[in-house]
């Protein structure tokens, strides 16, 4: 005996689905093509009984443009030349404000090294005029002494010469006048020789400054040439005080106060032409 085939679940159903779905399409079909049919249009003709003329075209003369001055072309604008930058400015250190005591303070303190400087340069000048003055009456009583001193020797040179002439001894008598007027002369000469070198060394002295801290009192010793206008030729420290800061302030004291003071007669200057003079610091 041959054994059924069980049939498959859900084939039948299958089956009856694809068949409709067929049907439903070949209606479709058949529905759709009889409604968009449509009867054709009716044609309707015109007949002449001659062929009308064509259309005369008339054309109307256009006037001429006048004709165009070609433009002219512009020229290129001139290269600028790259200039260069600017430096950056420099930026200003914005300092912090100081507090209001502390500028008043300021302002107090450079007042009083005003003041202070103020009153050094016053007594500076108070000092300069009383050396001036203190030269000046030396040489005047240098001058009278010298005067005193010439009329002195005359007066006696011409006693003597009285007295010579009296005994009869006129030769040594003029000898003896001469002798003393030669000796009051170089006396006099002596005592100019010697107030125009005092009048070289305060010079030298007010144009020295000395430091502060200099201490004690040390001494030197130059030697000057000079010429005869009253520059220096050279100046040559001699004798060293001990403290070279004293040495070279007086060497430079001595640069700069030239050109010395020399005496009006030329006869006496072979006695200035080297000078060695000694310096002693005094506050």
């Amino acid at each position: 005996m041959q054994s059924k085939k069980p049939s498959e679940p859900g084939r039948l159903p299958a089956g009856v689905l694809a068949v409709l779905v067929h049907l439903a399409f070949l209606a479709l079909l058949v529905f759709g093509v009889s409604w968009q049919t449509k009867p054709p249009a009716p044609v309707s003709v015109d007949l002449w009984s001659s062929v009308p003329a064509p259309p005369t075209l008339v054309v109307k003369p256009q006037p001429l443009l006048p004709k165009l001055q070609p433009l002219p072309i512009p020229k290129p604008p001139p290269k600028l030349e790259s200039l260069p930058e600017p430096e950056p400015a420099p930026k200003a250190e914005l300092e912090p404000p100081k507090p209001d005591i502390a500028i008043k303070e300021k302002e107090e303190r450079l007042k009083s090294q005003q003041q202070q400087k103020a009153a050094a340069d016053q007594r500076r000048k108070e000092e300069e005029e009383e050396r001036s003055k203190e030269l000046k009456r030396q040489e005047d009583e240098v001058k009278k002494q010298q005067q005193a001193k010439l009329k002195e020797a005359q007066a006696k040179a011409k006693e003597e010469q009285a007295k010579k002439l009296a005994e009869g001894r006129e030769a040594q008598a003029v000898a003896q006048v001469k002798a003393a007027t030669e000796k009051a002369a170089a006396d006099a000469a002596n005592d100019l020789v010697a107030s125009q070198i005092d009048k070289i060394r305060i010079k030298i002295r007010q144009s020295t400054q000395v430091p502060e801290n200099i201490a004690g009192r040390p001494q030197a010793e130059f030697k000057l040439v000079l010429l005869p206008t009253g520059e220096l030729l050279s100046v040559t420290l001699v004798k060293s005080s001990g403290n070279p800061a004293y040495d070279d302030a007086v060497a430079r004291g001595i640069k700069r106060a030239e050109p010395l003071p020399l005496p009006p007669n030329p006869a006496l200057f072979p006695r200035f032409r080297e000078l060695t003079l000694p310096f002693t610091h005094e506050k």
